[in-house]
């Protein structure tokens, strides 16, 4: 079985989904085992897609699985595109400009097949303050209305935002304004103001030189395009910036990975500066890609976070206090974002002592008993990572 990168520790159901995935021959040991990982790694539709070209050929049962992840992804785009299409043409009448970033724009620009590529929901960038305006449209239009299924804690900070004048241009806590969803087509939307995962990646200066470049498209009124480079940076620091939450899906490597390969997107990594940046993408070009065009990248991350949480761990590198003093210092930033001590305290209360309800809807505390230990475990865990974070060199030399 062909290595996927040096020192490779992945277990064999790992091993297997990522060569399948890149289109190498794979020893499949256990189907099952691959498709669960596949479901959890957003890539059961691409292998789907590509049942016909798998080595070795799933049985007959696997393979009908994998061709109904692929048709029911394919149709769940077509709705994403159509509501798409539907806030372009009402923005469009108002002046505003929406830009579709990581699915909606990989389905379209990139992947061959728009049954590929899975998605959640439709990201969207609407510069500064007309992105309140966007949002007030859309709802006062009838086309959206206030997305009803966020869980209670999300809700929360949703309401604070809105509190806090998040539609009047201050920057909303969590990156985006409270979701909507849209009537006709039940896709949940997302209204991204501005982009600031990664700021050595994405400073504001630069952020505003991308939506400087955005590139409208013909039959699409009220929609533009990042230009092809600017959205390969894009998605690198979106990996990075979910990176320090720990598993990261599969499929965010294949996206990186089939961008270096279009010619026209690759500069925007070749003009990346940043080590952590060029070692997560020549990671997804070992993995996914062509290795023999990455040589100038610099090393690849080890193999390790190409899981969910869910899965089991991945390479020899565990979290470090690297990433857990990312971790702490984005949720700092975060508070930072609200105005006021009173707010910042019901904020950091409503993220560290979760409501009953809504710890019930997450984890399995359905006895007084259970919660209890629920809300110590997750408060042991936010301390633990907490302290990894500010004391990264004794966290180093334990190791």
């Amino acid at each position: 079985m062909p290595a996927a990168a040096p020192g490779n520790t992945l277990d064999p159901a790992q091993q297997a989904l990522v060569d399948l995935v890149a289109g190498r021959p794979a020893a499949v040991r256990d189907w099952q085992a691959v498709i669960l990982l596949a479901r959890r790694n957003r890539v059961a539709a691409f292998l789907g897609s590509r049942i016909g070209q798998l080595s070795p050929s799933p049985p007959a049962e696997i393979a009908r699985t994998l061709a109904m992840h692929h048709l029911a992804t394919r149709a769940a785009n077509r709705r994403l595109m159509a509501g798409l299409a539907a806030i372009g043409r009402q923005l469009a009448g108002l002046g505003l400009v929406a830009v579709p970033v990581k699915g909606a724009s990989l389905i379209l620009r990139l992947y061959p097949d728009p049954g590929q590529r899975s998605m959640s929901d439709l990201d969207l960038w609407v510069a500064g303050p007309d992105a309140g305006r966007a949002r007030h449209a859309l709802v006062a239009s009838g086309l959206a209305l206030d997305f009803p299924g966020d869980p209670p804690l999300s809700r929360f900070h949703h309401q604070m935002d809105l509190r806090l004048g998040c539609l009047e241009g201050r920057r909303p806590a969590w990156g985006h304004l409270p979701p909507l969803l849209l009537v006709d087509s039940d896709v949940k939307v997302e209204i991204h103001p501005s982009f600031d995962w990664h700021p050595r990646l994405l400073p504001p200066a630069l952020t505003a030189a991308i939506w400087s470049r955005i590139q409208a498209t013909p039959g699409w009124p009220g929609v533009a395009f990042l230009a092809p480079e600017d959205e390969l940076r894009l998605l690198l620091a979106h990996l990075l910036y979910h990176a320090a939450d720990g598993g990261l899906p599969l499929l965010l490597y294949l996206d990186l990975a089939l961008a270096w390969g279009a010619p026209s997107w690759r500069s925007g990594g070749e003009d990346v500066d940043d080590p952590e940046a060029r070692g997560a993408l020549a990671l997804a070009v070992a993995a996914l890609g062509d290795p023999a065009t990455a040589g100038g990248l610099g090393p690849a991350w080890p193999w390790r976070r190409l899981c969910l949480e869910s899965c089991a761990a991945v390479g020899s590198s565990p979290s470090g206090a690297g990433e857990d003093g990312r971790w702490l210092v984005e949720r700092w930033r975060m508070l930072g974002q609200v105005p006021g001590w009173g707010n910042r305290l019901r904020y950091l209360a409503g993220w560290l002592v979760p409501s009953p309800a809504f710890m019930r809807a997450s984890l399995t505390a359905d006895t007084p008993a259970r919660l209890v230990a629920a809300y110590w475990r997750r408060l042991a865990g936010i301390v633990g990572r907490g302290l990894r974070g500010l004391l990264p060199s004794r966290g180093a030399g334990s190791r």
